[in-house]
């Protein structure tokens, strides 16, 4: 291990050294600074923030990618050139350690140079959020009072410094009413004819395309049998339970739909809640807005909030929510009223209602954000050394940058060259699937453009089982089925893919024959 660490650092002394490490640490903090300081974003102090959060976050991120790669493929490929080499391996020095010597110093100097860039972002986004916002300069001149509400720094310390998570609505309590609706149709219709006439429809289904049809007998005969029965009974029960839940979804003019959520986090520091939903009514007004009335309370203290607001049909809409309004439980009681004055009746999916409330802290966002960067990092620079080993310092960086790119661009490739739905795939499609299916296997998705910048911009959580993910396997594939693992087993992190890649490239160079004795 001692071996390991001596070429680490010879790698880090030798890189600094470098012109080209000194080129792109100045640039990197150039496009740091610079966009902290010349970007507006939409013209308000949250937008300039988010802004800066976005660019400066991505412009990192790919700076050091590049200079990772490039770094880590000339490492190894400049000794092997100068004949540097020779003086390395005479010594008592094991060829696998001098590979991971090699990559251990590439990522060292890389997690520096990250460790400083998300440093800087940090301290600068605080630095920008001391900044005033349009209300607070009218303050300061008089032109508003000072118990003026600012609705802007609320969005700042509510939206921005947080990491926040989507909840979705607690499930409606439907079984009282679906019991009740069973009960009247099997008294009206009979429990054995809704069972025999369910039958009978599957067992035509089934006979489709032939002569002949089930007759009476065969049908009583199949309804009759106990496990057929009660197949029958669970599927009449999901059909009648999915209905009602469809028809309590759809609110008619003057009508309500509470929502709750429950199990949230104790809101702190003021942070409001955010709930985002959209609305879809049944006929779409001339307008295009359809007036919806929301009303929250808190039955522990009292306070109650109701806002009637003129929403965008089929888009996303936010009403921010008291944090006082959580109740100690850590539930929070929501009503939705569609207004009379609508004229028609609203959609209202659960699945389009998900309140953001806060889930941890903004600097735990940034050191779990740098974490996944680092992890990317470690596998460009064993991606670098593998090529290193055995193709010169110009093919081995193009191969790298390959890497690189195909990595940018992993999620459309694999949706380009999905398997077409709705006609017969040609061996063409195949061919293309099985490729792009097998080349991601070893290389992994580097959504260097969108990942972690989205969540930092956002102000959502970057959880730990996206770090798992990230590391080593997704713990939200399990679900205790084999399918499940196999999933878990061809869907291995970028930290693994870094270690295999290091494995290969130790394996290659251990038999790369470096000198030919001539006699």
């Amino acid at each position: 291990m001692r071996s390991v660490w001596a070429v680490a650092r010879v790698t880090i002394l030798e890189s600094v050294r470098s012109k080209f490490v000194v080129v792109f640490a100045v640039l990197l903090a150039v496009c740091v600074l610079g966009v902290g300081l010349s970007f507006k974003g939409d013209g308000t102090l949250k937008g300039r923030i988010q802004t800066f959060l976005d660019y400066s976050t991505v412009l990192t991120q790919l700076l050091l990618s590049l200079l990772t790669v490039m770094l880590a493929a000339f490492v190894t490929s400049a000794d092997i050139r100068s004949r540097t080499i020779f003086t390395v391996v005479s010594k008592p020095l094991g060829r696998a350690a001098y590979v991971v010597g090699r990559w251990l110093g590439v990522c060292s100097l890389a997690a520096v140079l990250l460790v400083l860039a998300m440093g800087s972002i940090y301290v600068l986004a605080r630095h920008l959020a001391t900044l005033p916002t349009a209300i607070e300069r009218r303050k300061a001149l008089g032109e508003l009072p000072p118990q003026f509400r600012d609705p802007q720094r609320r969005a700042i310390n509510s939206e921005v410094f947080t990491a926040r998570e989507a909840r979705q609505p607690d499930p409606l309590n439907v079984e009282g009413i679906v019991k009740r609706e069973l009960d009247w149709q099997f008294e009206r219709f009979g429990k054995d004819q809704l069972i025999r006439d369910y039958v009978r429809q599957q067992m035509i289904e089934a006979s489709r395309g032939r002569t002949k049809m089930p007759t009476d007998e065969e049908v009583k005969r199949r309804a009759a049998r106990p496990e057929v029965r009660r197949r029958v009974l669970e599927e009449i029960r999901r059909q009648t339970r999915k209905r009602i839940l469809e028809q309590l979804q759809v609110v008619r003019p003057g009508g309500a739909l509470p929502l709750r959520f429950s199990n949230l986090r104790a809101p702190s520091g003021g942070q409001w809640l955010q709930l985002q939903y959209k609305l879809r009514p049944l006929r779409r007004p001339d307008s295009g807005l359809v007036k919806s009335f929301w009303y929250v309370r808190n039955p522990e203290n009292g306070l109650q909030a109701g806002d009637l607001r003129d929403d965008p049909v089929d888009a996303a809409s936010v009403y921010e929510i008291d944090p006082r309004l959580v109740t100690s439980k850590g539930t929070l009681h929501v009503m939705y009223r569609n207004d009379p004055d609508n004229k028609t009746a609203v959609k209202v999916v659960p699945d389009d209602i998900r309140l953001m409330c806060r889930a941890g802290s903004f600097g735990g966002n940034v050191v779990r954000a740098g974490a996944i960067m680092l992890i990317r990092l470690a596998f460009l620079a064993a991606a670098g050394v593998l090529f290193g080993t055995f193709l010169s310092f110009p093919v081995a960086a193009l191969a790298s940058l390959v890497v690189l790119f195909t990595g940018l661009m992993g999620t459309f490739v694999q949706e380009a060259t999905k398997l077409p739905t709705y006609t017969s795939p040609d061996a063409l499609d195949y061919l293309s699937f099985a490729l792009v299916r097998g080349a991601f296997l070893l290389l992994p998705r580097l959504p260097v453009l969108s990942s972690p910048a989205e969540a930092l911009r956002g102000g959502t959580i970057i959880s730990w089982q996206e770090l798992s993910a990230e590391l080593a396997v997704d713990p939200r594939l399990w679900d205790g089925t084999g399918r499940s693992a196999v999933k878990m087993a061809l869907g291995f992190g970028t930290g693994l893919r870094a270690l295999l890649a290091l494995g290969i490239g130790a394996l290659v160079f251990r038999g790369r024959e470096l000198a030919r004795v001539q006699v």
